[in-house]
Formats: C-alpha cells, sequence, structure tokens
C-alpha cells in the first residue's frame, strides 16, 4: 500500500483551505482503501496525481477560499473534487471513433447476428429427417407424425428426432451488475449464474434487432453521440478542437447542478463559471493559464445544458 498525500511530495498551496486539503486526503485514502484488493486499484492509483494537482492549484485555492466563506461552499468543493477526480478516466474511456467508424461496427454485429437467427430458424422450422426419408414407414406405422404446429414450442416438443441446435447449451456463466463503473460510486458487484440455449440465444439476438437498427440511425442522424445523453449531447464535434476541455467542463458543471440557487443567493463569494474554470485548469493545465478554460470559454460550453435545465424545471 502507498503512502497517502501527506508525502512532501503535496506541496499544498499556502491559501488553500485546510478544511478542503483534509477532505482530499479523506477521499484519497477511502478510494485507495476500498480498491486495496480489487480489480480496480491500479485505476485508484492512476487517479493519484489528480489529487496532487489540486492541491497545489495556487488558482483553485484563491477561488476555493471565496467559496469557503458562504455556507454551502464546502459542499460545493466537495462535490466539484469527487467529481474531478474521475475526469481524465472518464475521458480515456470516451468513444472518440468517427461517426462512419460507429455505424460500420453496428452494422456489422447486425449482419451477423441476423445471420446467425437465420440458422437458428432454419434448424427450428425444418421438417423432420426420418420421415422425409422414409415415407413407407411412416405410412405404416399409421402416419404418427404430429403436424406443424404454429407454435415453434409445440414443433419442438413433438419431433421424434430433436432438432440440431435443440439440446446445446452454454457454459456456466455470471451475469453482474456494473451500475456506476465508470464513475464516483463503486461497481455492484452482485449478480447470478445463467446457462444459455442456443434458442435462449435465438430469442435475445431476435430481440436485438431493432435496437440496433435504431442505434444506426441515431448515429447517422445525430453529429456524435445519442441525444438521451445528458453530458454528451452537449459536447459538439468529439473530434475537433479541445473536446477534453468540453468533456470536464460539463462532467463538473452537471456535478453542481443542484446547488443552482445558492450560486445565485452567494454570487458574490460563487461563480459557477471561475469554480468549474478552475478545476479543470488543475486538472489538465496546472502551470499555466489557457484560454481554452477561462471563465468565457466555461460559459459558452455549459450555456446550453444549464439553460435547458432551467427550462426543464420551469
Amino acid at each position: 500500500m502507498i503512502d497517502d498525500l501527506e508525502l512532501s511530495e503535496a506541496q499544498v498551496h499556502s491559501s488553500m483551505p485546510a478544511s478542503y486539503v483534509e477532505f482530499v486526503r479523506r477521499l484519497w485514502r477511502a478510494q485507495e482503501k476500498e480498491s486495496q484488493y480489487t480489480w480496480s486499484h491500479k485505476d485508484v492509483l492512476a487517479r493519484r496525481p489528480v489529487f496532487l494537482q489540486l492541491l497545489v492549484s495556487q488558482r483553485l485555492a484563491m477561488e476555493l477560499r471565496r467559496v469557503y466563506e458562504t455556507p454551502v461552499g464546502p459542499q460545493i468543493a466537495e462535490a466539484l473534487t469527487s467529481q474531478a477526480v474521475w475526469v481524465p478516466e472518464l475521458w480515456m474511456g470516451e468513444d472518440k471513433r468517427t461517426k462512419e467508424e460507429k455505424v460500420a461496427q453496428v452494422k456489422q454485429l447486425r449482419s451477423a447476428t441476423k445471420t446467425v437467427v437465420a440458422l437458428l430458424d432454419k434448424d427450428r422450422s425444418a421438417p423432420n429427417e426420418q420421415d422425409e426419408r422414409d415415407p413407407t414407414e411412416r405410412v405404416a406405422a399409421g402416419d404418427r407424425r404430429v403436424k406443424r404446429s404454429s407454435s415453434k414450442v409445440d414443433a419442438i416438443a413433438h419431433r421424434p428426432i430433436p432438432a440440431a441446435f435443440e439440446n446445446i447449451y452454454s457454459k456456466s456463466f455470471s451475469v453482474r451488475h456494473w451500475n456506476g463503473w465508470m464513475g464516483p460510486q463503486l461497481p455492484d458487484l452482485t449478480g447470478i449464474r445463467l446457462r444459455l440455449s442456443l434458442y435462449q440465444l435465438h430469442e435475445i439476438l431476435r430481440a436485438f434487432d431493432k435496437p440496433l437498427a435504431e442505434a444506426i440511425e441515431n448515429i447517422n442522424k445525430f453529429r456524435t453521440h445519442a441525444v438521451d445523453d445528458p453530458i454528451l449531447m452537449h459536447m459538439g464535434q468529439i473530434t475537433k478542437g479541445t473536446p477534453w476541455i468540453r468533456h470536464a467542463a460539463l462532467l463538473l458543471d452537471q456535478s453542481v447542478d443542484r446547488f443552482a440557487a445558492d450560486f445565485t443567493q452567494f454570487k458574490r463569494k460563487l461563480s459557477r463559471d471561475r469554480l468549474v474554470s478552475a478545476f479543470v485548469m488543475a486538472i489538465y493545465y496546472p502551470k499555466e493559464e489557457k484560454e481554452v478554460v477561462s471563465c468565457k470559454a466555461i460559459n459558452r460550453i455549459c450555456h446550453s445544458r444549464r439553460k435547458l435545465i432551467t427550462r426543464s424545471e420551469a
């Protein structure tokens, strides 16, 4: 286990509020301890430089001194910090392929799915092979053949000879829930063990045909991402400019939506744009000023999302 953030390399800025420093260190210890014996431990260790950058940022320290003079200031700072330490990791996991590349992959998957479904359709609906090759025996036996029912289940149940894929089952596997695996929440590792027959897979693949078609339509219709994504729908073209800055700004801005009224009430001490700008700069540009993360730039990035939220709440 590595040392915590009280190492000498964490040269905390002299203006940084002491209570904020303690929160950052406490957050780091909690994440490192919880991940110590899990698959995510390396990911948590890779997050460590962000914790350090937050503590040494001069601009962030100046903003937080004003913020901590308000009653709600510590809560806002903690909400932004809890999101900020995940931002570079979330950006690395973002799909940055072009629209054409995404469509091509979904089309390929849909085509492969249709091929498997057609093969299983054929197996389910195929006539009984014994009846076809030996009609004499069939008549002598009183033609006990059961006419094919409109129900595929009945047809399978009455086959003297099972279809080729009827009794093929997968090996047992675990289905787990990964809610929150790319965010501040810990993943839910609970699950159940399953075995699927090829005919169960058949029904599952059939159920995916329409959603895959809709995914292709959505990718073609919208320039980058599906419109129901609360963050990425406001990003614009993900391959142009500095999309990682827009991504960070939108994620951080979303994390303080519940404090919108407080920013208005304490506007002399609390500036949403300045705070988000300071956090983005601490994450990506800790040593220099950048126009792309200025307060005006942050306002341009976040304005449409904030306006949409205000309109929906009205």
